[in-house]
């Protein structure tokens, strides 16, 4: 298993690896010792961590790439900060970023609604109207 080479490579501390992966420095000497092995969740989180496969991870394969290459350097950005965030707490992030995506899209058409004149209200209340009487 390749943890304590691709921890050591990134300069962080058991401690560290732990903290962000959820688990004990002493869970993490273990791994790196060999006297336990982590499971399949843990070693998904490490691999994602490292930006490795969980194949290379293993000492599997010599093949480090995970795919990641096809993304945009912001989505690379946007995932290495979501790799920091504690596996304990990424689903509650995941839902912020649902909530504000939701108020970025609908805050522009709140807008348009504001701006409008009566006449134009008129015409979407009736627009609205027809289209929830075809979903009954």
């Amino acid at each position: 298993m390749r943890i304590k080479e691709l921890r050591k490579a990134a300069g962080i501390s058991q401690a560290k690896l732990g903290a962000i992966c959820g688990l004990t420095k002493a869970t993490i000497s273990q791994y790196e010792i060999g006297n336990r092995e982590p499971d399949i969740s843990t070693l998904l989180r490490i691999a994602n961590y490292f930006n490795v496969s969980v194949d290379y991870l293993l000492g599997v394969s010599n093949e480090i790439k995970t795919g990641d290459e096809i993304l945009q350097e912001h989505e690379k950005q946007l995932l290495q900060l979501f790799r920091l965030i504690p596996a304990e707490k990424q689903n509650d992030a995941i839902e912020k970023l649902r909530d504000e995506l939701y108020k970025m899209s609908i805050e522009p058409l709140l807008n348009t609604i504001v701006e409008m004149n009566d006449k134009e209200i008129d015409q979407l209340s009736s627009y609205i109207d027809f289209i929830v009487s075809k979903r009954k």
